[in-house]
């Protein structure tokens, strides 16, 4: 996500010091556990775009 830095930064604003810890704690585990990062969002859009490919051509 593109607007990830700016989305944590609005939403941890609204939270007292003590929890805006434990958020970006949450958040960077969430990340992690996902797999967020443009390597992945890269390698999954290759797969989805491999397996659409692989579709059409078994229709033809």
């Amino acid at each position: 996500m593109a607007d990830g830095p700016r989305l944590r930064r609005a939403l941890c604003s609204v939270l007292p010091p003590a929890r805006q810890a434990e958020a970006l704690r949450a958040w960077e585990i969430a990340v992690a556990k996902t797999g967020g990062g443009p390597g992945s969002a890269g390698a999954a859009r290759a797969a989805s775009a491999a397996r659409l490919r692989l579709r059409l051509r078994r229709r033809t």
